[in-house]
């Protein structure tokens, strides 16, 4: 077996290639009688935050990671900057300013692998033990873990048409450390937080010495009007934390998102990523600085803008079509998912696990709330769930309701 680091590279490079081409082709798959699915798999329809894989450009994709994999520079088989190679630090704060109207420059930018990743850095970074953070109720379990990891203690705050209750927040723990918002699309529900709570936000924020860690999750597919500008833009105190994916956007084994860190932190949260895994990888840093450079980043997110719009539309229609009665349809304006409650009394765990067994991947709503929840119900990604997908995972869920 070769060991050169050209070597190496490619074989990375042809792994990586593998590994998006039979995401795609799973998900495609459909289950025609016979063994459900594992709901964990890419084949099972509506599992949540799973892109159109078989719609990802592959062959534009692998021929940028061989430009930069056939003769790589020496520096970038070395060692790394914790903080990420900065060619694709000064791409990414590009983007962010045109596209999410973020204030920054490369040096606040942080690559890591994916959102989750992220928020793992950020709680290690800026938590202590004990420390009070306000989290959106329902909200997204992956923070629930990250911040509960870093021993900090999960404030829950209810959101409501207009998004975090800030009031509600103030009245239960005014010296929280940090406040954890989805605000362009509140996972999971999907209201946008309004400009009043935005602004209620940072003064909060600024007169109590916290932090807001802003997760950006996917504000790349919203269907009604203009993308909402980002709260870390408005930050006048620089007190906002600011992560973003290109996971859930182009394919998740791609494991590639970013931090916008306020100045003053810069240098604990370089400290912090130092310590974890010293530095992300280069190879796909430097093939995605060219993706979106070159423009394919844009043309990918048009055209995934009106699939899934397609798809929204089409699962909405069968909800309605056969359980109108059962089901009441949670704001579906933007994202990859939406949210079917359902009549108070059932039980959505034990309706997961039946869909599950039908070779379904349909979330609780219950999972996302660290209180008994006013109201049970389900949450149905379409992102990867095509056309026949969607009409015959419907019959089921209608089946088992």
């Amino acid at each position: 077996m070769p060991s050169t680091p050209f070597a190496l590279l490619i074989g990375f490079w042809m792994v990586s290639r593998n590994c998006v081409c039979w995401l795609a082709a799973a998900s495609a798959c459909t289950e025609a009688g016979g063994g459900a699915p594992d709901p964990a798999q890419p084949g099972a329809a509506f599992r949540v935050s799973l892109p159109a894989l078989d719609h990802f450009p592959s062959d534009i994709w692998s021929s940028l990671l061989t430009r930069h994999a056939r003769h790589p520079a020496a520096r970038h088989l070395a060692y790394g900057d914790p903080m990420g190679d900065m060619e694709f630090r000064e791409t990414i704060a590009e983007y962010l300013g045109m596209a999410r109207a973020v204030r920054c420059d490369a040096s606040q930018i942080m690559i890591v692998a994916g959102s989750q990743h992220g928020l793992q850095i950020a709680a290690r970074a800026l938590l202590n033990d004990g420390d009070a953070v306000w989290m959106e109720e329902p909200g997204y379990p992956g923070a629930h873990r990250a911040f509960a990891i870093a021993g900090a203690r999960a404030v829950p705050v209810p959101v409501d048409a207009d998004g975090l209750d800030v009031e509600a927040g103030m009245a239960r723990a005014p010296q929280a450390r940090a406040a954890y918002i989805t605000p362009s699309h509140q996972y999971p529900l999907g209201m946008t937080l309004s400009a009043s709570r935005r602004m209620q936000l940072l003064n909060w924020a600024a007169r109590h010495d916290g932090w807001i860690i802003e997760d950006d999750y996917d504000s790349e597919y919203r269907y009604a009007g203009h993308p909402i500008a980002a709260v870390q833009g408005l930050s006048a105190e620089d007190r906002v934390i600011y992560a973003g994916t290109f996971s859930k956007v182009l394919f998740p084994a791609l494991r590639v998102g970013y931090l916008v860190i306020p100045k003053s932190l810069v240098a604990g949260f370089s400290a912090a990523r130092d310590a974890i895994d010293l530095f992300p990888a280069t190879l796909f840093q430097r093939a995605l600085s060219d993706f979106v450079r070159e423009g394919h980043f844009a043309r990918h997110v048009r055209r995934m803008r009106m699939l899934y719009m397609e798809r929204r539309a089409l699962l909405i229609a069968a909800l309605r079509e056969r359980m109108g009665g059962k089901l009441e349809i949670v704001s579906a304006e933007a994202g990859m998912h939406l949210v079917a409650l359902l009549p108070r009394g059932a039980d959505d765990g034990a309706i997961s696990r039946k869909a599950a067994a039908a070779g379904l991947s349909v979330q609780p709503l219950s999972l996302c709330c660290l209180e008994k929840p006013k109201r049970p119900g389900l949450i149905l990604g379409y992102g990867g769930t095509d056309a026949r997908q969607i009409e015959a995972g419907v019959r089921r869920l209608a089946a088992l309701l």
